[in-house]
């Protein structure tokens, strides 16, 4: 007779046949041996019929305590319901098989001490292999649908081909993965995976930096394994705030990275004529009408040989007055500076104003509806237009621009430039992500790769 996990147990107690006789069937008549079973468990099955005495073990009462105070470490206030979906992923394999009790030993360990002599030799290998595989991050070199995927650590650099079938329906090449293994004699699966956002690739791993300093002194494969295992539920904190940053909405900023703020500085001018004659022959102001426009990088040259200005901000004159309007708070420091050192003695500051843009932004009217012009254009001819766009711009504009990531390099520059190629494989995969999830037309991420003669692995 074939009895399915879920069905009753043939023994009459009414309970379901896995939470009654299928762990029975795991076990032994002697050493080495297993019993006969009504069906052939799979190792997979074997594993999973391990979970429910495991967990409740963990709810008994000389282990509740530690139980809730890791409960309250893992799961801290404000997560939200998708945080919270992830958090329970990462949690259980975490508390049942890595986070020590006191004494020294994890649930899962104290489980197996205690039933050893009724445990299949798989079941035993399998306790004793879980408990030594940590969390890792990791990033998906490969995906095959419905059939696995090629994983690497970030960390060790080792790679993985683990079977898979649910997750490659999701999960695209170069997306990155928290992951724990579950090591089988023929393959390996995943326990869980729980996403982190591309974008924020860097603000995780140099947290980890951080975490591994203060772990203290010792090997770092070591200190690695402390903290993807008996410290995780700091690094769960540090993902989470990741993936928060990842979706936050869009941040106005300059080009660099500041927030954007109208700012205003108000003065007294004694001889207006006099200030704007000084201020038109510095090297920083470029004369335009009735304002002087605030200019960066007049004699400066980068090392790239990119020449381009940016504008910082612009001075405007009336009757005896003079008003430096900057869009950063850092930027209008730096102009007060610059007009103080340059026409000070003729000058005198009155005060400051400064109004978030954000706020500006969020408060205008946004357009709703379908814009007119492209009512009567066929949904395939928009397509073609945007496909036409798309290779129009990563293919010919975007290759020769400065990039600010770049630090100002184009693209085709930084291909040439070996301290700066990680920075563009990176942004690279990022553009190869965004099209694996938004297709654009027959453009290919490939084409551009090509072109810069760039590959990414």
């Amino acid at each position: 007779m074939n009895v399915g996990r879920n069905d009753p147990c043939p023994c009459g107690s009414g309970k379901k046949y896995k939470k009654c006789c299928l762990n029975k069937e795991l076990s032994v008549a002697d050493a080495g041996t297993e019993r006969e079973s009504p069906q052939k468990l799979t190792e997979s099955e074997q594993f999973e019929a391990l979970l429910t005495p495991i967990l409740e073990l963990s709810q008994s009462h000389n282990m509740v305590d530690a139980f809730g105070e890791a409960y309250e470490r893992f799961f801290f206030e404000d997560l939200d319901d998708v945080e919270t979906q992830y958090a329970r992923m990462l949690f259980f394999p975490w508390v049942l098989f890595l986070k020590k009790l006191p004494g020294g030993s994890t649930v899962a360990r104290r489980y197996l001490n205690r039933h050893r002599p009724e445990l299949s030799p798989v079941a035993i290998r399998m306790l004793e292999q879980t408990g030594s595989e940590r969390f890792r991050l990791v990033e998906i070199q490969e995906v095959r649908f419905h059939q696995g995927m090629r994983l690497k650590d970030l960390h060790s650099g080792e790679v993985f081909e683990v079977q898979e079938r649910a997750a490659t329906e999701s999960l695209h090449q170069w997306d990155l993965i928290v992951v724990r293994l579950r090591r089988y004699s023929s393959h390996i699966q995943l326990d869980m995976a729980v996403p982190l956002a591309r974008r924020y690739l860097d603000f995780v791993m140099d947290g980890l930096e951080v975490l591994l300093e203060e772990i203290g002194t010792g090997r770092r494969d070591e200190r690695l394994f402390e903290l993807m295992t008996e410290q995780f539920d700091v690094v769960h904190r540090l993902i989470v705030e990741a993936n928060r940053l990842a979706n936050r909405p869009p941040q106005l900023q300059t080009t660099d990275g500041e927030p954007m703020e109208f700012c205003e500085a108000y003065y007294e001018v004694d001889d207006v004529d006099k200030v704007r004659d000084v201020l038109s022959r510095h090297r920083s102001f470029d004369p335009s009408g009735q304002e002087l426009v605030w200019l960066s990088g007049h004699r400066k040259k980068r090392a790239h040989q990119n020449l381009e200005q940016i504008v910082l901000g612009r001075v405007h004159f009336g009757d005896n007055k003079l008003t430096l309007v900057t869009n950063s708070r850092p930027r209008l420091k730096k102009g007060k500076a610059l007009l103080e050192k340059n026409v000070g003695t003729h000058i005198r500051h009155k005060l400051d104003s400064f109004e978030d843009a954000q706020k500006i932004f969020d408060s205008v009217e946004q357009p709703t509806g379908t814009p007119p012009q492209e009512e009567d254009i066929p949904k395939d001819v928009m397509e073609e237009l945007v496909s036409q766009h798309t290779r129009r711009y990563y293919l010919e504009q975007w290759p020769n621009a400065p990039v600010p990531a770049l630090d100002g390099m184009t693209p085709r520059e930084a291909a040439q430039d070996p301290s700066m190629l990680p920075r563009l494989v990176e942004q690279l995969k990022q553009f190869s992500l965004l099209m694996s999830r938004n297709p654009v037309g027959d453009f290919k991420v490939e084409e551009l790769l090509s072109l810069l003669g760039v590959e990414l692995d």
